[in-house]
């Protein structure tokens, strides 16, 4: 046993060595508590999570040190896995806005000694789960967008007819009234895509796999076309397939215009990349007065580099000119303003001083009047104005050229390395070089094989000396290469793009390797993600296209005219018709009330107006008769261009809910006013803890206390000290949460201390699960009804000793003398008289206010007293 700081006895709940070893071990928080929810232990991790030490919350209330936890989740269910003695689990979350937010996934594992509860964070888990439920949003707000084909078909396949829209006989490019079968089917494909489609249909329906195929069409018309297909088998319940459904949607167009797109992004590609002349586009930057200030670069090309000494990431990455080149002259500016402007193209030979160089240009700009952006092919020619002046200083130039070469290597982005005879021996690698393989180790002077032996391996080195020995330069695009991984290092596998090329000496002899790499391993684990996402993307498609026809809300999306093109299968059903009997139909078409039809119809035109969502009510009977009470929400469709080209809807009958929140709030209402109005009775409700939650004025009036005042605080306000000190609160309630119902018969103290004498009973309240959630108390004020009782008590006790006396006095005179029974006798008759009197009074003026206990001792009495006086008549005519 421990004790806390307020000296009380703790359980013992601290764990053995090997289970603290353990506790302390594991990646959970951890705190165990007693059955008083004080803390006996708390792990490492729950503590660092915290902010705080065992020691300073041992022998605490998990209340007292965590006060924003009361009325939480958090205590409802430590204190029902308590009081139920059953594990619970839980998700709770923590929430600041724009600060954090915090899930913590919690279990609770009561015991006899108390509670242990572990609990981890799932934060990660909880926010992917916001962002999947938006990609559903989207998802399914893109497909109502689409103009999708729908077919459906009964099994098995080669006994039933295709049941096809015509969105998907356009696909086949076949009649209206052209009945198709599998076979049909499979004759309107490509001969090649024929086995691949028929064993995709076969594994849906046998295996239970999504059916998604892309195919060819060749129909009548002799057209062919792509077309994509996706659906689902249907079963029985006894597991036999009855339904094959789906959608088709046409690929021709896009796919032709992704292949016309990818031929001329690589035409354009390859001669924008082979040039040897620079070439960039750039958007010009005027101020408020037209004036061009400076320009942005758009793109570039590889021979910008060498051209200008930029560097091309850096260049594309949203620098302007004057910000990567201060003392770039405005001359410039005011050269490419005017072909902004005007769209005159311009050529002009002339010196950028702020890149030191002298350039021959050809400017113009791209795309019409108002367009600012502005392209240029250039060219160095410095060396053919400087070449006559620096003649005389040619050697020293070819120094200076050398170390400008170095330099420039050195400022490239790309791995540069030079590599010299048979031995492949480093002559020369820049920074980037070292970073990407060494590790940033000086490798001038030795070989390849000893600076990357897994070159050699991968046959890097044989290339290198192929490129030397043939004289023609070696490129290869996004190849991989593997590292030997250093002491404590993972081995890591590198993306490249390369060209070795050969370095060929004044004889014509080729010396060495000039090697240009480029490191494109993000751009590689880049495309690599974005594959994986369309991959995920494609099999949520195939997920909500079969959530679409299965959701519980009434869907539809109307044209311009406000005419159906799709309904799903639940407005399908509320309706009795069939889809392809509803397509291009409007609500009047369909039979719908006229008010209805308008309502709908002027709705829907103000999405079309408003661009924006519309909500609304309608009571609709449709023509299967089923009636209700249908809220629905309209919303617009947007097109490629941005205009409104659909308005999707969705509707739920609500009329069953309606009704249920009116007979809730009449429910709410009768029990207000019962709760407000009771003249007498006091009505009270508490919850576990009997906290006072509702005080009703009758329960102000008998006990002083004011709702303000009561609420919040413990119902045991109300009993004596006497009854606190016996737990009679506790036995109380635990009465009526194990039998329903405690009768409540005791003195309870008012607001100033006096006491009165209530008479009620104490009730549990349970929830939707039946387990106990609170208490309802109801009592009266009955101090003068148990006055009362007590003073009729009193008076029969009173009279009863008369009686013994009287009849002892007559006892002991009929001993001494019988000749006085006429005297004593008639001195008896006057109190028997008065009892009888007294007894009668009592019960004509109070006898209805009395119990039926009191009234029959009453009764007794005035019998008995009645009895006696017959026996003294009796004893005197004996005497006489």
């Amino acid at each position: 046993m421990a004790s806390s700081e307020s000296g009380e006895i703790v359980p013992d709940l601290v764990p053995t060595h090997e289970t603290h070893w353990a506790l302390e071990a594991t990646t959970d928080n951890v705190i165990l508590m007693d059955r008083e929810f004080r803390i006996a232990y708390i792990n490492r991790a729950a503590a660092r999570l915290n902010g705080i030490t065992l020691e300073s919350v041992r022998g605490r209330s998990i209340w007292e040190v965590w006060p924003g936890n009361v009325g939480t989740d958090i205590e409802r269910n430590y204190r029902r896995a308590m009081a139920e003695g059953v594990p619970v689990r839980f998700v709770h979350g923590y929430f600041e806005p724009g600060k954090f937010d915090l899930w913590l996934d919690i279990q609770a594992y009561p015991s006899p000694d108390g509670l242990a509860v572990f609990f981890h964070d799932v934060s990660d888990a909880k926010r992917e789960a916001v962002r999947e439920a938006d990609d559903r949003e989207r998802l399914a707000s893109a497909i109502r967008a689409t103009n999708l084909g729908v077919w459906r078909c009964n099994l098995p396949l080669d006994e039933h007819p295709f049941d096809w829209s015509p969105q998907v006989r356009r696909h086949f490019g076949i009649s209206d009234d052209e009945i198709v079968g599998v076979k049909e089917f499979l004759e309107l494909l490509h001969p090649d895509d024929r086995r691949m489609t028929a064993e995709a249909m076969t594994r849906a329906i046998r295996d239970r796999e999504p059916y998604d195929v892309v195919y060819r069409t060749l129909g009548h018309d002799g057209r062919m076309r792509w077309v994509r297909a996706t659906g689902n088998a249907f079963y029985r319940e006894d597991g036999t397939p009855h339904r094959f459904d789906g959608f088709t949607v046409e690929l021709t167009e896009r796919i032709e215009i992704e292949e016309a797109l990818r031929a001329r992004e690589a035409h354009y590609e390859s001669l924008f990349e082979s040039i040897d002349e620079g070439f960039c586009t750039f958007e010009m930057i005027f101020d408020e007065t037209g004036r061009c200030v400076d320009y942005r670069f758009l793109d570039v090309n590889r021979a910008f580099e060498e051209q200008t000494g930029l560097s091309r990431e850096v260049a594309l990455g949203g620098l302007t000119m004057r910000e990567m080149v201060p003392t770039h002259e405005q001359r410039w500016f005011d050269v490419y303003g005017e072909v902004a402007r005007t769209g005159v193209p311009v050529r002009l030979e002339d010196r950028a001083e702020g890149l030191g160089r002298w350039y021959e240009i050809h400017a113009f700009r791209i795309g019409g009047e108002g367009s600012r952006e502005v392209g240029a092919l250039f060219k160095d020619v410095t060396a053919r104005w400087e070449t006559e002046k620096e003649r005389e200083r040619f050697l020293a130039q070819l120094t200076v050229q050398q170390e400008r070469l170095i330099g420039l290597f050195q400022m490239s982005p790309s791995a540069i390395a030079v590599l010299q005879g048979d031995e492949l021996r480093y002559e020369y690698a820049n920074e980037v070089y070292r970073r990407l393989f060494t590790g940033g180790k000086d490798v001038v002077g030795l070989t390849l094989a000893e600076v990357l032996p897994e070159a050699c391996e991968q046959g890097f080195d044989r290339l290198l000396r192929d490129a030397m020995a043939t004289g023609v330069p070696f490129r290869h695009p996004e190849t991989p290469f593997t590292m030997r991984p250093g002491d404590g290092e993972p081995e890591r596998t590198v993306y490249v793009d390369f060209v070795y090329q050969p370095i060929q000496e004044s004889d014509g002899t080729n010396s060495g390797v000039f090697a240009h790499i480029v490191d494109i391993t993000d751009q590689v684990l880049a495309r690599q993600r974005v594959q994986e996402l369309a991959e995920r993307l494609k099999r949520q498609t195939s997920l909500w296209d079969a959530a679409l026809t299965n959701i519980a809300d009434n869907v539809w999306v109307f044209d311009r005219e406000v005419r159906f093109r799709y309904a799903n299968q639940r407005l399908l059903e509320l309706w009795g018709l069939p889809f392809e009997t509803i397509v291009g139909k409007s609500c009047e078409e369909l039979d719908y009330a006229p008010e209805v039809a308008a309502r709908l119809r002027r709705d829907t035109e103000r999405v079309f107006e408003t661009r924006s969502q519309v909500a609304g009510a309608v009571d609709y009977t449709s023509p299967t008769g089923q009636s209700g009470h249908f809220e629905y929400v309209m919303a617009p469709v947007f097109g490629l261009d941005g205009t409104v080209e659909s308005v999707a809807g969705s509707s739920l009958d609500m009329s069953e809910r309606n009704a249920a929140l009116r007979a809730l709030s009449e429910r709410e209402e009768l029990f207000r006013t019962v709760f407000e109005q009771a003249p007498d009775d006091a009505i009270l409700v508490m919850d576990l803890d009997r906290t006072l939650t509702a005080w009703n004025p009758a329960a102000e009036r008998i006990t002083g206390w004011s709702a303000a005042e009561a609420i919040g605080k413990r119902g045991d306000i109300i009993f004596t000290a006497e009854d606190l000190a016996a737990r009679t609160p506790d036995r109380e309630s635990e009465d009526a949460a194990r039998d329903g119902k405690a009768t409540d018969e005791r003195w309870h103290m008012r607001k100033d201390g006096s006491r009165f004498w209530g008479s009620g009973t104490m009730n549990s309240l349970h929830d939707a699960e039946g387990n106990v959630r609170g208490y309802l108390k109801v009592f009266r004020d009955a101090t003068s009804r148990y006055e009362w009782a007590r003073a009729v008590r009193e008076m029969n006790q009173e009279l009863e000793a008369k009686v013994a006396d009287r009849t002892s006095q007559l006892q002991a005179a009929v001993k001494e003398a019988e000749g006085f029974n006429y005297s004593i006798a008639h001195d008896l008759r006057a109190p028997l008289r008065a009892m009888v009197a007294t007894s009668s009074i009592l019960l004509e003026d109070v006898g209805a206010n009395l119990e039926s206990d009191h009234r029959k001792l009453l009764l007794r009495q005035k019998d008995n007293a009645l009895r006696l006086g017959r026996l003294i008549d009796e004893l005197l005519r004996l005497s006489r």
